[in-house]
């Protein structure tokens, strides 16, 4: 059981490694086979299934990586939740209803703390920046001076 869920973990490192990168796709695929085997070996009647399920995902992920429509912006932006003082730092092209999609599933008070127009790239290099603070996915504990410098960084507001 411990091989499984520590394979299971690596899968999610090496996804959102990939989401954040752009790199290791082949790497990952492999390490979905494996975790489907292991599934069928353990006799899981439902591996085939889940494998599908997460390949699709999957696959979606790696086509809409940096795809952008023609004739839409992009942009990066910042929303703090006042309830937890996390900050989600997230890429979108369509800015309002993310906002409102992220606003319904947390159910959390949002509060934007800033926008810019821009890329994955940049949303990457944000959640570089601030590695270190990351609490889950896209979502950072920062300390108000960060939370300031990353309202500057997103209006424009050089910082060095």
């Amino acid at each position: 059981m411990n091989e499984l869920l520590e394979r299971i973990s690596r899968i999610g490192l090496m996804y959102s490694s990939y989401l954040r990168d752009q790199k290791g796709e082949l790497e990952l695929l492999a390490e979905l086979d494996r975790l489907n085997l292991q599934l069928s070996n353990l006799g899981v009647t439902g591996a085939g299934f889940f494998d599908a399920l997460v390949r699709k995902g999957f696959m979606h992920d790696i086509m809409m990586v940096n795809k952008k429509p023609t004739g839409t912006e992009s942009y990066v932006y910042a929303l703090h939740a006042e309830d937890t003082g996390l900050t989600k730092i997230g890429f979108t092209t369509r800015l309002s209803k993310r906002i409102s999609e992220i606003k319904n599933m947390s159910g959390a008070k949002l509060r934007l703390i800033g926008k810019s127009e821009g890329d994955k790239a940049l949303e990457s290099e944000l959640h570089r920046r601030y590695e270190s603070y990351r609490a889950h996915g896209e979502w950072f504990s920062l300390r108000d001076s960060q939370i300031t410098e990353l309202r500057n960084i997103l209006s424009g507001v050089a910082n060095d």
